[in-house]
């Protein structure tokens, strides 16, 4: 649950921005094996889609597209999470309606630790109007090692050293997904780091936790120089 606003993202150059890319998904590879298929590991996809970004198109996964390198793995990815899951991609509006009357929702409290960075940046990011996607690791107390994977849109620049944003976001763990909106600011500070305080609420959830609600908050930091953002989040999540 966080998000990278640096300006020097957009004078980084490509390669630097892949070594950047490797170490913020580093953990995805370490918990799949890339050449596995996506039906035996979900994460194995999304390990490719890294891998296929940060090559340039040099190790483009199976099926994979040579000119649009890696997407062909996060499609991979979502094959594979919904082969793995079939009572959640399969979920009907009826069967909802069963679970949520046969059950009464639970409030469960969790602590997390991310570290993301961006995979594209569009519109002139990050000025206002600008857009990103963002992926990395969530390591949770509750759910496991898994992979958040963001959209953000720059809203506002109100001083000369803040952006605002705000966004949505999915989070992967092995038992189902959150999703969530969110808002937040992006600081700049004397040294050239930025600290990054994130407002948000889930808003659903898939597999053991449909219909998730609650809310989180986190905190994090980008290293002068870097678009890799490290921070830690926490929240109420009742399913």
């Amino acid at each position: 649950m966080l998000r990278t606003i640096s300006n020097p993202i957009l004078s980084m150059a490509r390669g630097r921005r892949c070594r950047q890319l490797t170490i913020a998904l580093a953990a995805l590879a370490a918990v799949s094996t890339v050449a596995s298929t996506a039906q035996a590991n979900p994460y194995a996809g999304l390990a490719n889609y890294a891998a296929g970004y940060m090559t340039n198109g040099d190790n483009v996964p199976p099926g994979g597209n040579r000119y649009q390198p890696g997407f062909a793995g996060f499609a991979d990815y979502a094959r594979g999470y919904q082969a793995t899951h079939p009572a959640a991609a399969a979920a009907k509006p009826a069967t909802v309606a069963v679970a949520s009357t046969s059950r009464a929702r639970t409030s469960h409290h969790y602590t997390s630790v991310i570290r993301t960075a961006p995979l594209s940046t569009g519109n002139g990011y990050p000025a206002p109007g600008g857009t990103a996607v963002l992926a990395g690791t969530w390591r949770t107390n509750l759910y496991g090692n898994g992979a958040v994977v963001d959209q953000l849109r720059i809203t506002g620049h109100p001083t000369a050293n803040t952006f605002t944003f705000r966004g949505t976001e999915v989070c992967f763990v092995a038992l189902g997904t959150f999703t969530d909106t969110f808002t937040g600011t992006d600081t700049v500070q004397a040294d050239g780091s930025q600290k990054v305080v994130t407002q948000g609420r889930f808003t659903g959830g898939t597999g053991a936790y449909r219909g998730a609600r609650g809310s989180f908050s986190f905190t994090g930091s980008v290293a002068s120089g870097s678009s890799v953002a490290n921070g830690r989040s926490a929240g109420t999540i009742a399913y």
